[in-house]
């Protein structure tokens, strides 16, 4: 259940016309959030209505980070906890990373791409790495992107203090950015077949890495989709949510295996910490919890008041 009061006018323009609304909105659920939580498995993160939202894990009052007429949304949690990485089109309309310290403050830009996304922070905090979009214009005719989000992204890091950016390998078919324990950047990448059509299909996907020296292992694959995976707490497989359960598949090699509970939405996304003992959901407008042995799902109760600032 929700409710929603305008509040006003929000940023006047030169001529002292309001460019923008603001709106209040009460709310107790979420639709398709992205998620993150801390290493100490005490705080989550979430985008809703294109803001970021920190909350107890345990459940409680979210309370507001992000605001203005912007999108904000894939967050990543630093290593120690104290910041928090995300994709933002505030400022000029380009999505970029953005670094927001959980002490205060305002969003610091970190990226200056057309497009980019998928945050992920080097075990030692040091280094962001994400996914930079292939312009449609710059895809072989073969693999122009449908409607699935399907197009090709580079894989770049850049420091956490700023700097530029640096490419790894060529561009694939990247959905999952995230490091291994021992520092080795991975991903997930779909393999979809070539003809242009506007509904691709994926026919597998892989997990990799790429060592110091540049060479790029595989650590597993899996037929079909995988969506947005996190690494497990022991970095030893992947957690995800397709075909109606939470799943996890190991790199020991061997099928992914169902975890408890059944899920319904479509799209939804996983958080795990670290050295975590839960996996962290979202599932027809609410918050979840499961053990990472199993069993029965727990849900986490929220309120929040919501301001947006959109556009009329």
């Amino acid at each position: 259940m929700c409710s929603s009061d305008l509040l006003g006018a929000g940023s006047p323009s030169a001529h002292g016309q309001p460019l923008t609304r603001t709106y209040s909105i009460d709310t107790a659920e979420v639709t398709a959030p992205a998620l993150a939580v801390s290493p100490d498995e005490q705080t989550l993160v979430l985008s809703a209505l294109g803001h970021l939202y920190r909350l107890p894990a345990a459940g409680g009052r979210a309370e507001q980070l992000t605001f203005g007429p912007s999108y904000d949304t894939d967050p990543a949690f630093s290593p120690d906890g104290r910041s928090v990485a995300f994709a933002s089109n505030r400022g000029d309309g380009r999505t970029n990373l953005y670094v927001l310290s959980l002490d205060g403050g305002q969003p610091r830009q970190l990226t200056s791409e057309v497009e980019a996304g998928r945050p992920a922070w080097s075990p030692d905090g040091r280094t962001i790495a994400y996914a930079r979009n292939v312009a449609r214009e710059d895809h072989p005719y073969a693999f122009l992107p449908g409607f699935a989000d399907t197009g090709l992204r580079e894989l770049r890091t850049v420091p956490a203090d700023g700097g530029a950016a640096s490419a790894v390998g060529r561009p694939l078919n990247i959905e999952s950015v995230f490091y291994l324990p021992n520092g080795r950047l991975a991903w997930t990448a779909r393999e979809i077949g070539p003809g242009g059509s506007m509904f691709q299909t994926t026919s597998r996907s892989r997990v990799e890495a790429v060592g110091a020296d540049g060479a790029i292992t595989q650590l597993a694959a899996v037929d079909g989709e995988v969506g947005r995976a996190v690494l497990g707490p022991g970095g030893d497989g992947i957690y995800f949510a397709a075909r109606g359960n939470l799943q996890w598949l190991p790199f020991a090699g061997g099928a992914p295996v169902s975890q408890a509970p059944r899920i319904q939405d479509a799209g939804t996304r996983v958080a795990v910490a670290a050295r975590g003992r839960f996996v962290f959901f979202n599932d027809r407008g609410r918050l979840w919890r499961v053990s990472t042995q199993g069993g029965t799902a727990e849900p986490i109760p929220f309120t929040a008041t919501m301001t947006v600032e959109a556009w009329p």
